[in-house]
């Protein structure tokens, strides 16, 4: 097609030509997009502010939790505590006394800051300690997967355990299935 016989188009804004209307439809455009980018990160930036107080409230919910807990903790170790020393075991006694008190301290610590003081303290102490929040991080996650485990064996979901329990039906060592029981430790 040739160029020169293509009439201009009557929309002076699609074109470009005619007292700079074009520009002010680009102009126009970028102002919404400013505007929607704008709406955008407010939406974001509230959705951000509720998700963090939720998170907040089901931290300082979990803290409750974890400091009742650590009472309960503190009562029976203080029971076990006495029981020992009144079995004569005093200085078992005295042990269990000494970490129902540290456990006493932890939960007063936990109970007397909230969620954003400890979140600092640890934000803080990650700063200053990387290595040792990393192996902290890394103990805690083997002993969860470890409980986890354990928790699973507990509940049946491993049948190893049963296989060397014998049945009550069976009589003698040697009526076990699979052979003689004898005195090989087993």
């Amino acid at each position: 097609m040739d160029n020169a016989n293509t009439p201009p188009t009557s929309d002076p804004t699609l074109n470009g030509n005619g007292n700079g209307n074009g520009t002010d439809v680009i102009d126009k455009a970028r102002q919404g997009t400013t505007q929607l980018v704008h709406q955008a990160q407010v939406k974001a930036s509230e959705m951000m502010g509720l998700a963090g107080d939720q998170v907040k409230t089901q931290l300082s919910t979990q803290k409750d939790r974890a400091t009742d807990g650590l009472q309960g903790i503190v009562e029976v170790i203080r029971q076990t505590g006495k029981s020992l020393k009144d079995q004569n075991y005093d200085s078992a006694g005295q042990l269990a006394d000494t970490a129902a008190d540290q456990i006493e301290r932890i939960s007063g610590y936990l109970q007397g800051h909230d969620v954003e003081q400890l979140m600092g303290e640890v934000q803080s102490f990650a700063r200053s300690q990387p290595a040792v929040l990393l192996g902290a991080t890394f103990a805690l996650g083997f002993l969860a997967a470890r409980l986890i485990k354990n928790a699973d064996t507990g509940r049946g979901g491993s049948q190893g355990s049963q296989d060397y329990l014998p049945p009550a039906s069976y009589g003698s060592q040697d009526s076990y299935p699979g052979g003689t029981h004898g005195s090989s430790g087993f």
